[in-house]
């Protein structure tokens, strides 16, 4: 049989979890989905990108995690 505080435990775990919110986010009532035919064509789409060279601009950050020898 659980003890009192151990199903006291069980409980407050549960309420936690019942009160989590989703990290989803709910859809405005405006939404509409994007159709791959109402995308502008461009008439010029670039060969490649990269975003460590953004007309000069680096937005790529440092990396954290890298093991170094």
């Amino acid at each position: 049989m659980m003890s009192k505080k151990l199903l006291l435990a069980v409980v407050i775990l549960c309420g936690f979890a019942l009160a989590y919110e989703n990290e989803l986010m709910a859809k405005p009532k405006n939404y509409k989905p994007v159709i791959l035919k109402d995308l502008i064509k461009v008439s010029n789409p670039p060969t490649a990108f990269d975003w460590s060279n953004v007309n000069g601009t680096n937005f790529l950050t440092v990396t954290k995690n890298q093991h170094i020898p």
